[in-house]
């Protein structure tokens, strides 16, 4: 190609590429460079088709090109028609191509979807105004709405309600949402009966009429047990209370309606109508809800919600009962007169036991009865006589009051006034004595006086000694002798008093001899004690009266007791030689002297641990079987007593100073030990160990005077010492002490050199807590196990 920019050519094939417009010169060589050509020329394309590429069934959209002169086509006429204009006319559901071609041959095309439309609309093509319809269509998802005269109707978007608001008629449009393709239907919208006229509400029984200016209608009943109507002449008539509506229907079906309420027919009025003159009786009618008048205001009135009518003069009163729209029924009320009021009389007090008050009425008329009341009970009716009334002797306390009521018409009045009566009770006279003392000095005299209770206010007193009347007046005195009995006899003059008189409980009196108060120091457990022990020191008193008060000195200084001073105890841990001295204070009501004192020397005893040691004989190792004495000696046990243990467990029997045995064991060394007890005021026990070793191979005894190693004391509280000869006597070695709990932790460890051939090792345990401990005794010759026991 000449210009390639305009035309290129494949140089084997001669294929001619159009790039841009114009021409070119095409050559074709052979390999000799023989070469012939041709002009190309290269023509312009249409430009872009432009328009809507997509049109419904039966509607038409344009399609057009900048270029002009070209001519239209379609490539299926069946399914959309194109002109010479490029007006493009769906016919079918599918695609079209469409084609655009110049003069030159040079073509575009552009492809035009056919869409189907919209499913036909269903539902009524009329509504009345007011009323809506629903429409609907296959093709869900679409759009609804509303075209042509504007006012005559509404309809939802996407609900298909249409609404008619005016008479007239309107285009209805269903729009798809995918294609925007339309179906429609016309929709007369009809108007409505004019306004009812006629009665909102009547009484049952009753009759009304009902008109309407649309004429050709038809009357019906929305419930025919509460009120029918005629269907032509709109005649209603009320059958039962409750409500209604009346329909008035034209023949387009459009109906207006009428709401109306059928109230009750009063029933005749129940209730008492005979009533007296400012009582009250509730009227009422079985149709409830209605509204209460009088007629007769100045007779009576009435409560418009209750019913109930209040007498308000003598005579007839018409009560009027409404309900609803004007039902009504009346009924008569005679109001009568009530009984004349007259005074009540008599009333009063009296003793208990008496024949009681008497109570009247100072009038009454004759045809009225007389109630008479004892709070809200009544006690008798009597007949009116046309002058004064007794009721009788009354004997219940309390208010009483009295009814007049009239025989003819009922009608009662409260008389006026009340008479009270109080029953006062009898009581029962008491009297006791008090001596100004009842305990008395030889010698002395003493004073009674009465204490009386419903003694009246001027009682009479006789006083009597040991069953003796000795004289009268309000007070006695006299010198006693001992164990001499008083009593008074009273005369009461109290109102409503049952008995009259009243005697005395006795008082013996106590006549005291004179003497000296003593106090001496009791001690518990006594004035000799352990060292640390608490000795209780008791004041024992002779004469020291209710209340005696004591002071404790100890070594001179004085000491509190309790909360104070004055106990008459005191306890404490005594020292050796402690001086206590206690005074006290007697309120000894015939006392020569005021304060004793007692003093007491407290010895205290001071134990000593018992040293002991054992000896085996013929010594602690032996051969398999044989016999082994052991002799316990103790040093400064007091009356000592003796308990043998073999590995921990007492020996039964073995309760003196030797024990022989013998079956020791082989395989671990058996221990042997003595629980001494020291007797003296303050017991103390001591323990000594020692170890026996069961030999198979013959050996000479060694002494025990050299084999045997103790622990003093055991138990202990963590102080002691280790004590005792080796094996060797007078060889000299070193030996490892070493003492662990009972879970194997090492509490002591220590290295000792004998002297001699002996051990004598104080060990301290310090703060060690109470228990058992293992103690290893190791040299070259030595390996022993003691059990210490830490007791603090």
């Amino acid at each position: 190609s000449s210009i390639p920019l305009a035309g290129s050519v494949t140089v084997s094939s001669g294929i001619v590429t159009g790039l841009s417009t114009g021409t070119t010169l095409i050559f074709y060589t052979l390999a000799t460079g023989c070469a012939t050509e041709v002009s190309v020329t290269i023509d312009p394309l249409p430009s872009v088709i432009t328009g809507v590429n997509h049109v419904c069934i039966g509607s038409s959209v344009s399609l057009s090109d900048s270029i002009t002169g070209g001519l239209w086509s379609s490539s299926d006429s069946i399914t959309a028609a194109i002109n010479t204009t490029g007006i493009t006319t769906g016919i079918t559901e599918g695609v079209a191509i469409m084609t655009y071609t110049l003069g030159t041959g040079c073509l575009i095309t552009s492809p035009v979807t056919v869409n189907s439309l919209p499913a036909a609309i269903e539902g009524l093509t009329y509504v009345c105004v007011g009323r809506s319809v629903i429409l609907t269509d296959s093709a869900t998802g679409g759009l609804w709405s509303c075209s042509g005269t504007a006012g005559v109707a509404v309809v939802g978007s996407v609900t298909g309600v249409v609404t008619g608001l005016a008479s007239g008629t309107v285009t209805i449009d269903y729009t798809s949402t995918g294609t925007g393709c339309i179906t429609a239907t016309t929709i007369t919208v009809n108007p409505l009966p004019l306004p009812v006229s006629g009665p909102s509400n009547f009484c049952a029984g009753l009759t009304g009429i009902f008109n309407d200016l649309s004429l050709g209608g038809r009357w019906s009943s929305g419930n025919t047990a509460v009120a029918t109507i005629d269907s032509i002449t709109g005649v209603a008539r009320a059958v039962s209370s409750g409500s209604v509506l009346l329909e008035y229907t034209l023949a387009t079906g459009c109906a207006i309606t009428s709401l109306v309420s059928v109230d009750p027919m009063p029933l005749p009025i129940l209730g008492r109508t005979d009533i007296c003159l400012g009582t009250t009786s509730v009227l009422r009618d079985t149709v409830r809800g209605g509204i209460w008048l009088s007629a007769d205001l100045s007779k009576a009135r009435v409560d418009s919600f209750t019913g109930a009518v209040t007498g308000i003069s003598v005579g007839l009163a018409t009560i009027v009962y409404t309900f609803g729209s004007g039902c009504t029924t009346m009924t008569a009320v005679n109001i009568h007169s009530l009984p004349q009021i007259y005074n009540v009389t008599g009333g009063g007090s009296y003793c208990e036991g008496g024949s009681g008050v008497a109570i009247g009425l100072d009038h009454s008329d004759i045809g009225s009865d007389y109630l008479l009341y004892h709070g809200a009970t009544a006690t008798g009716t009597f007949h009116g006589s046309g002058s004064t009334l007794d009721f009788g002797l009354q004997t219940m306390a309390g208010a009483y009051h009295a009814v007049a009521i009239n025989t003819l018409t009922g009608c009662s009045q409260t008389m006026a006034g009340i008479a009270g009566i109080v029953v006062t009770p009898s009581v029962i006279p008491s009297v006791s004595i008090v001596p100004s003392a009842d305990t008395v000095c030889a010698g002395s005299s003493v004073s009674f006086t009465p204490i009386a209770v419903n003694g009246g206010s001027s009682p009479t007193y006789n006083w009597i000694v040991n069953g003796t009347g000795v004289g009268s007046g309000n007070t006695y005195t006299f010198i006693p002798a001992n164990g001499d009995s008083v009593t008074v006899t009273m005369l009461s003059n109290f109102h409503c008093v049952t008995p009259a008189s009243a005697n005395s409980r006795s008082v013996a009196l106590t006549v005291t001899r004179y003497a000296h108060p003593a106090v001496h120091i009791l001690a518990t457990p006594g004035d000799t004690v352990c060292k640390g022990a608490i000795i209780t020191l008791s004041a024992v008193t002779d004469y020291g009266g209710y209340g005696p008060v004591y002071h404790w000195w100890l070594n001179g200084m004085p000491v509190a007791v309790g909360s104070g001073i004055s106990a008459s105890a005191y306890s404490y841990v005594p020292d050796n030689g402690d001086v206590v001295d206690v005074t006290m204070l007697s309120n000894y009501a015939c006392r020569l002297s005021d304060i004793d004192s007692a003093h007491l020397v407290v010895t205290v005893d001071t134990p000593v641990m018992p040293v002991v040691t054992i000896v085996a004989s013929p010594g602690t190792v032996v051969q398999p079987g044989e016999s082994v004495t052991f002799t316990a000696s103790s040093v400064g046990a007091i009356d000592p007593a003796y308990q043998w243990y073999k590995n921990g467990y007492p020996i039964s029997g073995a309760t003196t100073d030797t024990y022989t045995g013998s079956n020791f064991n082989r395989d671990k060394d058996d221990s042997l030990s003595c629980l001494v007890t020291s007797n003296g005021l303050c017991r103390i026990t001591s323990f000594a160990w020692v170890y026996v070793t069961v030999s198979t191979v013959s050996v000479p005894h060694i002494s025990s005077s050299y084999g045997d190693i103790n622990v003093l004391p055991n138990p202990n509280n963590g102080a002691f010492t280790v004590r005792g000869a080796m094996h060797q006597p007078g060889a000299d070695e070193t030996v490892l002490i070493e003492i662990a709990d009972v879970v194997g932790r090492i509490v002591y460890k220590d290295e000792i050199v004998t002297k001699n051939g002996k051990i004598d090792k104080g060990i301290d345990l310090g703060d060690a807590g109470n228990g058992m401990y293992l103690m290893t005794l190791h040299s070259a010759t030595l390996n022993k196990v003691f059990h210490v026991v830490l007791e603090r």
